[in-house]
């Protein structure tokens, strides 16, 4: 969930980062504005949650002034033998 010292998993400048791609469970610091994620944040803190089908991401911005938060759920279909696809 955070790097094996405690601190925030960090994408920084030097990146773009796609805040779609974010989908592991985790704490996240994003210095950088990043592409698909809320207007007018160019640094953020980013808590994920993922389970099974369900996406909970939920943005603050550094100073702790702006929030944002977004839910997706993915849609699994079973086939015959219940094996998803």
């Amino acid at each position: 969930m955070t790097q094996n010292n405690g601190k925030p998993i960090y994408k920084g400048t030097n990146e773009t980062t796609d805040y779609n791609e974010i989908t592991d469970t985790g704490f996240y610091l994003i210095y950088n504005k990043g592409v698909n994620g809320p207007p007018s944040i160019n640094a953020s803190f980013m808590i994920v949650i993922s389970y099974t089908s369900t996406l909970l991401q939920t943005v603050y911005d550094t100073a702790g002034r702006k929030s944002y938060y977004r839910i997706k759920k993915k849609l699994i279909l079973h086939g015959l033998n219940g094996h998803e696809f």
